[in-house]
């Protein structure tokens, strides 16, 4: 009896959306301008909502030691952030290594708002980790 080994699995992809890539759009309409400095390494997918985070304005993809601005915010609106490894544009998420987070405080279309992703001792934003969405 001759022995056939499994076959190799598949080789892990990395896909990526383009930094400042709108991955996802419904409904930019309003004057607010959201500006997002990643310092870190990782990539991530920034999302904007009017409430739900499965039903966003827009989310748009900030590679990592990036920066990338999303203009027609309306409304008081809410951030919540994806990140991880290999983006799956059909799914809308990473397919590894995944976390969720939100900032705690909503913004508002009034103000041209500035985030940044990597934690700072000045820093005037909380966030904090929430179910995968």
């Amino acid at each position: 009896m001759t022995h056939i080994p499994a076959p190799p699995p598949p080789p892990l992809v990395n896909r990526r959306a383009d930094n400042g890539e709108i991955v996802q759009q419904d409904g930019l309409v309003g004057p607010g301008e959201l500006h997002i400095i990643n310092d870190n390494t990782r990539d991530y997918a920034v999302v904007v909502t009017n409430g739900d985070p499965k039903a966003p304005q827009a989310t748009i993809y900030v590679h990592g030691r990036s920066e990338a601005t999303l203009s027609g915010i309306a409304g008081t609106y809410f951030v919540y952030l994806k990140s991880g490894i290999d983006w799956d544009q059909a799914t809308l998420g990473f397919t590894r290594d995944r976390t969720f987070q939100k900032f705690n405080d909503p913004f508002d279309e009034e103000s041209n708002w500035e985030i940044q992703l990597k934690p700072s001792p000045t820093g005037n934003a909380r966030t904090s980790d929430v179910p995968p969405f």
